[in-house]
C-alpha cells in the first residue's frame, strides 16, 4: 500500500517534469507516512516539501501541481487534498484498501514487496567476545542485533555472513593461563612449582609484580574447566615425563589443527617447561571457553556461518603492513612502526608495530580486516562494545588506506546493559567472577523475553533491562502482549475450521465487505510491513521490529474489540474478516521470526 502510493507520487512527479512544469534531474527520497489524526487522511506525504529544495518553488505550488497529475485518482482516492505549507494527504478508496490487502497475502519473509535483489555481499562481525569465559549480557545484546540485523538483510534480498572473531593470542591469553592454573593447583593440591609464589587465589611467577596479578581472572566457572583439565590428560601438569595427550571431549574436531599447529604435528609431547605449559593451557582454555560460547548462542537460536581465530591470520599481519608502506601510509619513530591515520582524520596516528617489534592489537585488527575483503565481502559491519569507541575512526582510517572505499565499512557501538531486579541494578564484574552469565539470563527470563528486550531500544543506547517485567504474563509485558494476539488469531481460525469455516482465498473471498473503520486501521497498519523492514534494514537499527510489532498487535486487539469475525449473519462478511485476519497472523509471524522470537499458536 505505501510502496503503491510512492509509485503514484513519482508517476505525478513524472508528469509533471514531463510537461515541463519541473525541471528534475532526479526525484530526492521523500517519506508516505500515516497521520496520527484521521482527519488527515490515511496516509501523507512529504513529497513537495522536499522537491522545494530542487526547484526553488513554493510547495503548495507544487503540491497542486502534483495532485493535479495523480494517475487514476477516481479508482484509489476518495480524494487527495493539500495543507499548508505543501503536505499531500490521501483518502484511500475501498478498492485501493481490498486490492491492498490481497496483495498483502502473498508477501513472505525471506523476500518483502521491496526486495533490493542486490549482489552485494555482507559480512556481519557481532560479539567477538574474548574467549576468556562465559558469554555475559551485553555479548547477548550485541547477539540479538546483529543476528535480527543480519535476518533484516536477507529480508530485502541482500546476502549477510555472520561472523564471530576469536581473539586466541595475546596477554590475555597468558593471563587466563596463569589463572586455570591456579585452580588447577587448588584442586590437585600441589605444591607450589619452583619460581612461584602466592598471590591471593593465584600463584604467580616470582618475578611479576603484584599489580600485574591483578589482571588474572577470578571466576568460579574455571574451576570446571580445571576439574576437566585435571580428569581429562593421562598424566599431570607437573611431572618431568611431559604432558602427552591424544584426544579429549574438551577438544572440538574443528579446532584440532588449532592445537598441531601450536604444538606440531604430535597430538602431543609437550617438555612441562613453564613457557610449554602456559600456551598448553592457553590453548586448552581458548577451545573450552568458545565450545561453551557456541553452545550458548546455538541455544540463543544463532549460529554463525564463520569464527574466524586471530591465530588463523599468520603472515596477513606482516603482509598488511607491507601494503599500508606501498600505500605510503606507514613511517618509523623512535624504534616504532607508525601507521599515520591522521591523514583520514584520525585523532593521532598509531603504533603498528612495538620497540621490541611486536605486533600491536591494532595491527592485527588491519590485517583481519584486509583478510575480510580479501575473501570477498563488499560490505564491513562491525559491532563493537562500549569501550571501543577509540577504535572506529583508526578502523575505518585502515580499510581506507588499504585502498578500499570509505564506505565500504561501517562500525557501530552496542552500549551497556543494566539488569534491574526488584527496580534496583545487579553488579557484575566480569575478571572478579561476579556477573550474570547470558546461560543465567536465559534461564531466568527465557529466550524470547531476552531477544526482545535487547531489541527494544536503540544499539547506542544504555539499556536498563527489567527482569521482572520481562517474565510478566501479562499486558504490561510487551512482548506477551504481542505474542498473545498471534495466539488469539490462532485460536479464532482454529475455531472457525472446527465450525466447517474454511480459509477462502485471496481470489474468492469478498472483500469488498470490509466497510468499517477498525479494519482499515488493521490495513493500514499491515501495510506499513515491507516499508519498515526497508527502513530498518538501511538504517541498521532492529529496534523498530518490536515497536511495530506491539503497535499491530494493539490494532489488532482493537479491530476484535469491534469487529466480530464469527458468529455473525453474513457469511461473506465472516469469510472477509478471517481473511484480514490470517494475513495479520503472517505479518506478526514474519516480524517475530525476524526478531529470533518464536510465536506461539497457544497461550
Amino acid at each position: 500500500m505505501i510502496e503503491r502510493l510512492r509509485k503514484l507520487t513519482v508517476e505525478a512527479i513524472a508528469a509533471v517534469c514531463k510537461n515541463k512544469e519541473f525541471n528534475l534531474d532526479f526525484i530526492p527520497e521523500f517519506s508516505i507516512e500515516q497521520p496520527k489524526e484521521d482527519e488527515y487522511g490515511d496516509f501523507s506525504t512529504n513529497a513537495a516539501m522536499v522537491l522545494t529544495k530542487k526547484l526553488k518553488i513554493q510547495p503548495i505550488l507544487i503540491a497542486n501541481a502534483l495532485v493535479d497529475h495523480f494517475p487514476d485518482k477516481e479508482k484509489f482516492f476518495k480524494k487527495i487534498e493539500v495543507v499548508k505549507p505543501g503536505f499531500i494527504n490521501f483518502f484511500l478508496s475501498d478498492s485501493f484498501f481490498h486490492e491492498s490487502l490481497q496483495k498483502m497475502s502473498s508477501w513472505t519473509i525471506p523476500s518483502s514487496s521491496v526486495e533490493k535483489n542486490s549482489s552485494e555481499k555482507i559480512l556481519l562481525e557481532f560479539v567477538s567476545a574474548n574467549p576468556t569465559g562465559p558469554l555475559n549480557v551485553v555479548n547477548a545484546r550485541a547477539a540479538a542485533v546483529g543476528d535480527t540485523l543480519a535476518k533484516l538483510f536477507n529480508a530485502v534480498g541482500l546476502r549477510a555472513d555472520r561472523e564471530f572473531y576469536v581473539n586466541d593470542e595475546g596477554t590475555q591469553i597468558e593471563h587466563l593461563a596463569y589463572s586455570v592454573q591456579s585452580r588447577y593447583l587448588q584442586l590437585t593440591g600441589s605444591e607450589i612449582p619452583q619460581g612461584y609464589k602466592m598471590h591471593g587465589i593465584f600463584w604467580i611467577p616470582a618475578d611479576w609484580s603484584l599489580e600485574k596479578s591483578e589482571d588474572l581472572y577470578q571466576g568460579e566457572y574455571l574451576i570446571e574447566l580445571a576439574e576437566k583439565i585435571r580428569d581429562g590428560f593421562r598424566t599431570p601438569l607437573f611431572r618431568d615425563e611431559g604432558i602427552r595427550v591424544y584426544g579429549n571431549e574438551i577438544f572440538s574436531p574443528e579446532r584440532i589443527h588449532f592445537l598441531e599447529a601450536g604444538f606440531g604435528n604430535k597430538l602431543f609431547e609437550i617438555i612441562p617447561s613453564e613457557k610449554e605449559r602456559i600456551k598448553f593451557l592457553g590453548c586448552v582454555s581458548v577451545i573450552y571457553n568458545v565450545n561453551l560460547q557456541k553452545e550458548v548462542l546455538k541455544r540463543f537460536r544463532l549460529e554463525f556461518q564463520n569464527w574466524f581465530f586471530q591465530s588463523q591470520l599468520g603472515e596477513k599481519v606482516s603482509q598488511s603492513i607491507e601494503q599500508l608502506k606501498k600505500n605510503g601510509h606507514v613511517y618509523e619513530q623512535d624504534g616504532a612502526v607508525w601507521f599515520r591515520s591522521t591523514a583520514f582524520q584520525d585523532d593521532k596516528d598509531r603504533v603498528l608495530i612495538r620497540q621490541d617489534g611486536t605486533p600491536t592489537y591494532f595491527a592485527v585488527d588491519i590485517a583481519y580486516h584486509a583478510y575480510k575483503k580479501e575473501r570477498g565481502y563488499d560490505k564491513l559491519i562491525d559491532f563493537l562494545g562500549p569501550d571501543h569507541h577509540g577504535y572506529i575512526a583508526r578502523t575505518k582510517a585502515a580499510v581506507q588506506a588499504l585502498g578500499f572505499p570509505p564506505d565500504s565499512i561501517e562500525i557501530y557501538l552496542i552500549q551497556l546493559v543494566t539488569l534491574l531486579s526488584g527496580g534496583k541494578p545487579l553488579r557484575m564484574s566480569k575478571r572478579a567472577g561476579e556477573f550474570i552469565t547470558m546461560n543465567e539470563l536465559l534461564d531466568d527470563v527465557g529466550i524470547d523475553a531476552a531477544r526482545w528486550y535487547f531489541l527494544v531500544r536503540h544499539r547506542d543506547t544504555h539499556l536498563d533491562f527489567d527482569l521482572d517485567l520481562a517474565k510478566l504474563q501479562s499486558e504490561e509485558n510487551p512482548l506477551y502482549y504481542t505474542q498473545y494476539a498471534y495466539a488469539r488469531i490462532c485460536s479464532l481460525m482454529q475455531t472457525a475450521e472446527g465450525e466447517g469455516i474454511k480459509l477462502l482465498s485471496a481470489d474468492a473471498v469478498d472483500l469488498s465487505q470490509l466497510q468499517h473503520q477498525a479494519e482499515k486501521g488493521l490495513i493500514k497498519k499491515m501495510a506499513q510491513f515491507p516499508s519498515l523492514v526497508e527502513m530498518a534494514a538501511d538504517l541498521r537499527e532492529p529496534n523498530h521490529l518490536p515497536r511495530y510489532a506491539v503497535e499491530l498487535a494493539r490494532t489488532f486487539h482493537s479491530f476484535y474489540t469491534e469487529c466480530r469475525v464469527l458468529g455473525v449473519p453474513d457469511r461473506k462478511l465472516t469469510d472477509a474478516r478471517l481473511f484480514l485476519v490470517s494475513v495479520c497472523r503472517q505479518i506478526l509471524k514474519s516480524t517475530l521470526d525476524l526478531m529470533g522470537i518464536e510465536a506461539p499458536e497457544k497461550m
